[in-house]
């Protein structure tokens, strides 16, 4: 089957934490057509670029055969995790 020939999957997702690391979770919705999926998840200690990356994760991961994917997801970090490392990291507060 062709790419242009498959059937396109919508996919909104984010994630947060409380604190980083903290308590965070993530959620997926994925539409195709008039059907949709809700998917969440979450982890007691974590950080707040790992949510938002599970989330994008868990919808791709959901997907049980090929079809074209259009995802939606906050402008950050998903797109700068690779290269950009958290400024929590390098940064650490006094008081």
């Amino acid at each position: 089957m062709s790419r242009k020939s498959r059937e396109t999957v919508l996919a909104w997702t984010d994630g947060a934490c409380r604190g980083n690391p903290g308590p965070g979770g993530w959620a997926a919705l994925l539409r195709m057509g008039d059907r949709e999926r809700e998917l969440s998840g979450g982890e007691s200690v974590t950080t707040n670029n790992r949510m938002e990356l599970m989330g994008a994760i868990a919808a791709l991961e959901a997907l049980k055969r090929p079809v074209n994917v259009v995802l939606h997801r906050p402008p950050r970090p998903t797109a700068r995790a690779r290269r950009t490392p958290s400024p929590s990291a390098s940064t650490s507060r006094a008081g």
